[in-house]
């Protein structure tokens, strides 16, 4: 390969100076590449000055061939007010043949050249690529990597079982009536047991104790799916004890409402310590029974 280095100076608009020409004739026997181009400007007073630089690499097919073909210019005078052509003589050229292949690569500084090499004066300008296997893809191979492929595959799948889950949800919050007071039974009992701390904040026991008992009964009424009148303190026990709840919880359960009941009732009044120890209670039962039931 050859490189032929075009130098262009002038004055006026050096940035859209066109590429010089090679005969079209004599371009038959060469190979080209795209020309790397380089714009100096070097004063700007009284007008714009400059040079550009065209870096043209050419590839010669045949040992036949003895001249590089001329090469044209044209550019407008603005003087004569007319286009204006210059010519260059072709060039003498002498290709020796050689029968050892030998890899283009860049000159290093101070290193020997053997025939056959070509020395390549700028790094921009390489006409061949040479040893194309060293060429890696640097990306992620995702046949090599099984886990990241698996889950690339997955995600989609999860998304979709997501929303038929959250679609098949909201279809039996809005059609099944139990199904919907089971899964809303704790947030009602947390609003219950909200209510029944404020009534504590204010010094009001009596309200206190019958929010508290609601919280309890209508949270058991709701995981049921039975009407609140069909819960009370009477036949509480039983039924829980027939829906396999624990023993332990029972008697906490049993203790809370027996305590309310006490609270409510009675002519002396519990402490304030008393009475956030049965609060306290009552929010561990409703816990308890929320996982039991």
């Amino acid at each position: 390969p050859i490189t032929l280095t075009i130098n262009i100076r002038g004055e006026g608009n050096i940035q859209t100076i066109g590429e010089p020409i090679l005969a079209p004739e004599g371009m038959n026997d060469f190979k080209a590449y795209n020309s790397e181009t380089k714009v100096t400007i070097t004063d700007r007073g009284d007008g714009i000055k400059g040079e550009k630089l065209f870096n043209k690499v050419i590839e010669p097919q045949s040992e036949d061939i003895s001249v590089i073909p001329g090469i044209s210019f044209s550019y407008f005078d603005p003087e004569l007010e007319k286009y204006k052509t210059l010519i260059h003589d072709p060039i003498p050229l002498e290709i020796e043949h050689s029968d050892i292949e030998t890899p283009i690569r860049l000159s290093i500084e101070g290193a020997g050249m053997t025939k056959g090499q070509v020395k390549i004066l700028t790094k921009d300008i390489l006409p061949l690529m040479t040893d194309l296997y060293s060429f890696k893809n640097r990306g992620i191979a995702l046949y090599k990597r099984p886990f990241l492929l698996s889950i690339i595959f997955i995600i989609p799948i999860l998304i979709v079982v997501a929303c038929i889950y959250v679609q098949r949800q909201r279809e039996l919050l809005h059609t099944d009536v139990g199904y919907a007071r089971k899964k809303r039974a704790m947030a009602h009992a947390q609003k219950h047991l909200s209510n029944a701390r404020e009534l504590l904040q204010l010094d009001n026991p009596s309200e206190f104790y019958v929010t508290l008992t609601r919280s309890i009964l209508e949270h058991i009424a709701d995981k049921l799916n039975v009407t609140s009148a069909a819960v009370t303190s009477d036949n509480i026990y039983d039924i829980l004890e027939k829906r396999g709840v624990s023993n332990d919880v029972i008697k906490e359960l049993r203790q809370c409402l027996e305590s309310c009941d006490y609270g409510r009732f009675s002519s002396g009044q519990l402490s304030r310590e008393q009475m956030e120890s049965i609060l306290d209670t009552a929010e561990k039962v409703i816990m308890h029974l929320e996982k039991q039931l």
